[in-house]
């Protein structure tokens, strides 16, 4: 790589092969030949280069004669001046021979910046500042937006602690009312026979989830159901109505009997004599089961 090369590595090149007007962009490096010598390294400024100067130059593996107009270090802003040069919307002599701001390496002063500047054509001026208006805009936009986002978020965390704080006030109800709930449970539990049993009649007690299952589709299934759970099987199979002389079968409990029949007779609006058909009908029942066994 020639002294030139080594210097200007990263430079990008605006390359016009003239016999075959064509425009190219190429690296710098790249384009000139490994044993370019003519020129010192500190004589080659591009700032002053003369576009119209004739170089050799390696492309596709062969040197043919061109011309440099342009050089920078932006590949896009030389490629939209190549699109420029194609619509003919600028002629070669108006491109100008340096578009970046660090391509010398030297300072340079306000005067030698705005004389570059006056002597651009005029749709060349324009190029740059459009570009920096719209990504002005866009930075506009974008802060916007964030500016947006940033108070919709600032929005969302104070809905999100009202929602905590309300759950926090119904979850300390939901505890409190558990607790109640509980509390009753325990009272209920205490009470013992008035929360498991119900009263039937005048003073029978029997257990509620089995007065619950009685059947009630007639008087004679309720009947023989209601005895069940009042005296057991085991009774019924060996008691009679009133009891019978000489025998072994005691009567039934007189109270708990006539709770019995009055409840049953006031539930299916029966006569007395309806239901005690069915306590009999039920005794009977009850015997022969036990004979059978």
């Amino acid at each position: 790589m020639s002294l030139i090369a080594k210097k200007f590595k990263n430079l990008y090149v605006l390359i016009h092969f003239y016999q075959e007007n064509r425009f190219s962009l190429l690296k710098l490096c790249e384009c000139l030949p490994s044993d370019v010598n003519e020129f010192k390294s500190e004589d080659y400024e591009i700032e002053n280069w003369n576009p119209k100067r004739t170089l050799e130059v390696m492309w596709d593996g062969a040197l043919y004669p061109a011309h440099f107009l342009q050089f920078g270090d932006d590949k896009k802003k030389i490629d939209s001046v190549i699109d420029k040069l194609g619509d003919k919307s600028i002629k070669v002599e108006d491109v100008p021979v340096v578009q970046c701001s660090d391509v010398s390496r030297q300072p340079k002063n306000d005067v030698e910046i705005s004389h570059q500047l006056n002597s651009l054509p005029e749709n060349l001026q324009e190029l740059h500042p459009k570009e920096e208006k719209k990504s002005c805009d866009k930075c506009k936009l974008v802060d916007d937006c964030r500016r947006i986002l940033k108070k919709k978020c600032k929005s969302l965390e104070e809905e999100n602690y009202m929602i905590k704080e309300e759950h926090m006030k119904i979850r300390s109800k939901y505890n409190a009312l558990k607790a109640k709930y509980k509390s009753l449970k325990r009272k209920n539990k205490s009470e013992g026979i008035e929360s498991d049993f119900i009263k039937i009649g005048n003073s029978t007690l029997v257990e509620k989830h089995k007065f619950n299952m009685r059947r009630l589709s007639c008087v004679s299934k309720s009947v023989s159901d209601l005895l069940d759970v009042v005296f057991g099987r085991e009774i019924l199979a060996n008691s009679s109505m009133k009891g019978i002389r000489g025998a072994s079968k005691p009567p039934l409990p007189e109270n708990e009997l006539n709770d019995v029949m009055s409840f049953t007779c006031e539930k299916f609006s029966a006569d007395v004599g309806t239901v005690r058909a069915a306590v009999r009908q039920k005794l009977n029942v009850a015997h022969k089961s036990r004979a059978t066994q």
